[in-house]
Parts: structure tokens; C-alpha cells; sequence
């Protein structure tokens, strides 16, 4: 069992025993799931025509696709410094952090682990 040694016993009395289970790899992913889940919605209701997000491909460049521009790259940088409560540097404005989902959601995560 994967359990094992994330259980940690609380209370251990004659009748009953209370175990608090910690699991933070699965709060990570439900963590995880959101970040993107919160971008996508934003590009979606932000940048594209139809809001539809399920066209979106965490892959593809959001500036080459069209989806965003310059000004849209400033809008999306307040987005994630607001609801993600990270201070987004000078520096760090380059296309490996904020050009696809998935480089967003990497940097999120980096930022929000430093």
C-alpha cells in the first residue's frame, strides 16, 4: 500500500484510532489542475473570439496562434500576479515562461515553490 508511510497515527485509544493521511503529491496535482484550468479560462474569456477552451493546445504558441499579442502578454502578466499572488520580474517576461499554457503553468509553479 502507497499509504504506508504517509499515515501518521494521531490518537491511539483502546477503541479507536485516528489517522490523518497525507498525501501532498495528490494536492500538488489538484493544485496543478487548476493553475491551467484558471489560464485556460482566462485566455478564453479574454483573447478568443468564441471563449471556447477546448481548442486551446497546451503546446502551441499563444503569440504565433494569434491568440494573444503584446498587450495581451500584459494583461496575462497582471492575471497571474493577481490570482497567483507572484511578482512576475522584468527578466523573467520571455517566451520560455508566458508563450503556451504549459510554459505558464511551469513557471507558475516554479515561482509559487521558490
Amino acid at each position: 500500500m502507497f499509504f504506508n508511510s504517509n499515515i501518521i497515527n494521531i490518537v491511539n485509544s483502546t477503541k479507536w484510532v485516528l489517522y490523518l493521511i497525507h498525501c501532498p503529491k495528490y494536492y500538488l496535482l489538484e493544485t496543478d489542475m487548476n493553475i491551467e484550468k484558471k489560464v485556460k479560462q482566462f485566455i478564453s474569456e479574454n483573447f478568443l473570439i468564441n471563449g471556447d477552451n477546448t481548442t486551446l493546445d497546451s503546446k502551441a504558441s499563444l503569440l504565433e496562434k494569434g491568440i494573444i499579442d503584446s498587450t495581451g502578454v500584459l494583461e496575462l502578466v497582471s492575471f497571474i500576479e493577481t490570482e497567483f499572488k507572484i511578482k512576475i520580474e522584468e527578466d523573467e517576461l520571455i517566451p520560455e515562461n508566458l508563450d503556451t499554457i504549459e510554459n505558464i503553468y511551469n513557471f507558475i509553479s516554479r515561482k509559487e515553490n521558490s
